[in-house]
C-alpha cells in the first residue's frame, strides 16, 4: 500500500526534475545566447554576467545539476509516507432513541428536526444521518480550523432549540459526543467455522490473519 501511495508523487517530482533539467541545459541557455549579442553593451558597463560561468563550464553545470538531482532522490527515498495519515476532523455526533419507532418515523419526526437546526451551524462541511428502528444518528463534519469545543456548544445550542419540533412521545433529549472518524475500521473481517471452537478462531486470527495483514 505505500509502494502504491508513493509512485503518483514519485512521478510528479521525477516529472518535474526532468523538465526543469530541460530547461535549464537547454531553452535557458539557448534564450541567454540569442539576447546576450544585444546586451553586451551593458555587460560591458557593469561587468555582471550571472549566467556566464554556467555556460562557459557545461561540464561543471553538468555536475551541479546531477547533484541536486541525487540529492533530491535520496530526499524521496527517506521520505516518510503513513498508509492512513492520521487527520483529526473535527466530528460531532448526534443521537436520539424513541423506542418502538420505525425507521421512517424516526427520519421524518426526530431525524429531520434535528438536520434543520444543526444544519444552520456554522463550519459544517459535511452531515450525514442514520434512522433505524427506535434510534437515530446525525454526524456532523466541521472544517478543519473549526475549534471543536465551540463546535459542540453550538450543538447543543441547536438540539435545544430543535426541542419544541420534536414528538412528545420523545422522553430523553437527543444526546452528542465528539468522535474521530480516523479511528473507524477500515475493513471488518467475520469468520466462522464448523469445525473450530470461538477460542480456536480467535488464536488463528490473532497468530495468522492479523500478522498477515500487518504485512
Amino acid at each position: 500500500m505505500g509502494h502504491e501511495l508513493r509512485q503518483p508523487l514519485g512521478l510528479a517530482i521525477a516529472g518535474g526534475l526532468i523538465l526543469s533539467q530541460v530547461l535549464t541545459l537547454f531553452t535557458t541557455p539557448v534564450i541567454f545566447l540569442a539576447f546576450e549579442g544585444m546586451r553586451e553593451s551593458r555587460e560591458a558597463c557593469t561587468g555582471v554576467n550571472i549566467s556566464g560561468p554556467f555556460i562557459r563550464r557545461p561540464i561543471g553545470t553538468l555536475l551541479l545539476t546531477l547533484g541536486v538531482v541525487l540529492a533530491g532522490v535520496l530526499a524521496f527515498l527517506e521520505l516518510p509516507v503513513a498508509p492512513l495519515p492520521k487527520v483529526d476532523i473535527p466530528t460531532i455526533q448526534v443521537s436520539a432513541n424513541l423506542p418502538g419507532a420505525s425507521p421512517a418515523t424516526m427520519a421524518s419526526t426526530v431525524a429531520s428536526p434535528l438536520e434543520r437546526h444543526l444544519g444552520t451551524i456554522a463550519g459544517v462541511s459535511e452531515m450525514t444521518s442514520r434512522s433505524t428502528l427506535s434510534s437515530a444518528s446525525i454526524t456532523l463534519q466541521f472544517d478543519l480550523g473549526r475549534d471543536i469545543d465551540g463546535a459542540a456548544r453550538d450543538v447543543q445550542a441547536a438540539i435545544a432549540a430543535a426541542r419544541v419540533d420534536l414528538p412528545s412521545t420523545l422522553k430523553s433529549q437527543p444526546t452528542y459526543g465528539k468522535i474521530n472518524p480516523a479511528e473507524a475500521p477500515i475493513m471488518i473481517l467475520a469468520l466462522t467455522s464448523r469445525s473450530r471452537s470461538p477460542d480456536q478462531i480467535y488464536d488463528a486470527v490473532s497468530n495468522i490473519v492479523q500478522q498477515k495483514l500487518l504485512q
